[in-house]
């Protein structure tokens, strides 16, 4: 598993407390082995991707999945309707943030192919 050492010195992440890093390095190296489609071997190029997926995980935690937009609304009878976000809607949103943090880092390794 990639490290929060190798977070903060070996990536120059700056992004994600200390506390909260190993949820996310896992949650992005699940999701990195099912892109991948095999067992991950830690070169430099994994551990990079792991990182970067994990802060953009941070990122559409903290930043994208809290906001509540305004639905509809009406004058008079002030009435407001706020969306959320579902489940579903969020997985999605953390899946597609990552894969372009990972596609930035494995682009041209190969890692990526998936072909026979």
């Amino acid at each position: 598993m990639t490290g929060y050492n190798y977070y903060i010195s070996g990536w120059g992440g700056n992004i994600i407390p200390a506390p909260e890093f190993p949820a996310l390095a896992a949650k992005a190296e699940r999701y990195l082995r099912y892109v991948i489609g095999s067992e991950l071997e830690y070169i430099t190029a994994i551990k990079n991707a792991v990182c970067a997926a994990a802060e953009a995980l941070y990122d559409c935690q903290q930043n994208i999945a809290p906001q509540k937009g305004i639905k509809s609304q009406s004058a008079d009878g002030v009435s407001v309707t706020y969306s959320t976000l579902s489940p579903t809607s969020l997985q999605k949103m953390e899946e597609t943030m990552m894969y372009r943090a990972i596609q930035k880092e494995l682009c041209g390794t190969g890692l990526l192919y998936k072909g026979c």
